[in-house]
């Protein structure tokens, strides 16, 4: 059991880098946002997290989640992309978590984790899919391009 959650703790590890690579290459500007956003959250998170990380409320993970969400909204709202509205709605989890543990800071700790990390891998998937349907458009317009010569 215990090596499946080391697995899951480190694939995310993987993961971000091969997906912030293909949004850098094959993304066009809300995926390359999108993806700055995520990096800079996650490098925040880490230096921010405390050694007893959810046996309390973490304020300054909180605020990284909060700053997020609301990065992620405010690029949803301006590009009108489905996939980044669900990573924006996805985000409140997070935040919905860490406001519990602030209203009762005794709240099962293994809840708060699932909840404050649930949003990870759902957010990269949705990314990666944002990419795939903005590759897919630029291919498309090109040969429109070339179909219209």
């Amino acid at each position: 059991m215990w090596v499946v959650s080391i697995l899951y703790a480190y694939a995310f590890w993987v993961l971000l880098p091969v997906t912030a690579i293909c949004a850098w290459r094959f993304g066009g500007l809300a995926e390359k946002r999108t993806v700055a956003m995520l990096v800079a959250a996650t490098v925040a998170t880490e230096l921010s997290i405390s050694k007893n990380m959810y046996q309390h409320a973490e304020l300054l993970v909180f605020a990284v989640d909060v700053f997020l969400c609301a990065g992620l909204i405010w690029l949803a709202l301006e590009t009108g992309r489905l996939w980044l509205m669900l990573s924006a709605a996805l985000q409140a989890l997070p935040c919905l978590a860490h406001l519990g543990k602030l209203i009762e800071p005794r709240s099962f700790m293994l809840g708060y984790q699932l909840m404050a990390e649930a949003s990870g891998y759902p957010t990269l998937a949705l990314l990666a899919i944002g990419v795939w349907a903005q590759y897919r458009r630029a291919r498309r317009n090109v040969a429109d391009t070339f179909e219209a010569s």
